[in-house]
C-alpha cells in the first residue's frame, strides 16, 4: 500500500506512477521552483518544432548522392521517399546476380535488380547504347484473355531490340505473351546466365 502525496490517502498504487492516488490528485500537485527550471532547460535543449520556431538542415542524400534541404527536426538522410524506398541498409544492399528486388541507381535510370545493373554495365563495357525502359509499353492479352501492359527492361536503339532480364524465380505462365506482343525483336535473359544479346 503508499499513501497519496498529495491527499495523504492510502491507496494501492495502481494509478499512474503509484505517487498520487487518482488523477485529481496527479492534476493539482504543485511543482517547485526547481523543476520548474529543469522543465524550462529541458524545453531549450528540445527540436525546434518543439520551441516553435523552424530550422533548415542541407544533407546530402544516402542513396543519390545529391544535395538537399529540408525544414523540420527529424533526422532525414535521403532527399525523397523515392530515394528512402531504396536507401542503403534498408534492403540489405546491391548483391551481383541478385533476384531480390534490390533496386540500384545507375547513370539516373533505376535498375530493378542486381542483374540489370549487371547488364547495363556489361553494355557500357562494350560501349553499346541502351535506355532502361520506364515509358514504352507492349498491350497484350494474358491466359484470362484481360488486356495487360508490357514494359520490356531495356531498349538497344542503335539495333532497335528489347531485352528483357528475369530472375528463375519470377517465371510467369504469361511471359510467352508478353515476348509474342513485342515481335521478333526481343531476347530474354536470366540473372545467371547476363550476356552480350544476340544482336550484336
Amino acid at each position: 500500500m503508499k499513501t497519496c502525496e498529495k491527499c495523504s490517502k492510502v491507496h494501492n498504487g495502481s494509478f499512474g506512477s503509484g505517487r498520487f492516488c487518482s488523477r485529481s490528485c496527479a492534476n493539482s500537485r504543485t511543482f517547485s521552483n526547481e523543476s520548474i527550471e529543469k522543465k524550462r532547460q529541458a524545453a531549450l535543449k528540445s527540436p525546434p518544432w518543439n520551441k516553435g520556431k523552424s530550422r533548415t538542415y542541407t544533407k546530402v542524400c544516402v542513396t543519390c548522392n545529391k544535395k538537399f534541404s529540408y525544414v523540420g527536426w527529424s533526422n532525414r538522410k535521403t532527399c525523397s521517399s523515392e530515394c528512402a524506398v531504396h536507401a542503403p541498409g534498408r534492403n540489405g544492399g546491391y548483391r551481383p546476380n541478385s533476384t531480390r528486388k534490390i533496386r540500384n541507381q545507375y547513370k539516373g535510370y533505376w535498375m530493378d535488380s542486381g542483374a540489370e545493373l549487371q547488364f547495363a554495365k556489361l553494355l557500357d563495357e562494350h560501349n553499346i547504347k541502351w535506355i532502361k525502359n520506364t515509358k514504352t509499353f507492349f498491350s497484350y492479352r494474358d491466359n484470362s484473355g484481360k488486356t495487360r501492359k508490357y514494359y520490356p527492361d531495356f531498349y538497344l536503339p542503335g539495333y532497335d531490340y528489347w531485352v528483357e532480364i528475369k530472375g528463375l524465380y519470377y517465371k510467369h505462365e504469361n511471359d510467352k505473351h508478353k515476348l509474342n506482343a513485342v515481335g521478333s525483336n526481343i531476347e530474354l535473359q536470366y540473372h545467371n546466365n547476363i550476356k552480350l544479346p544476340s544482336c550484336i
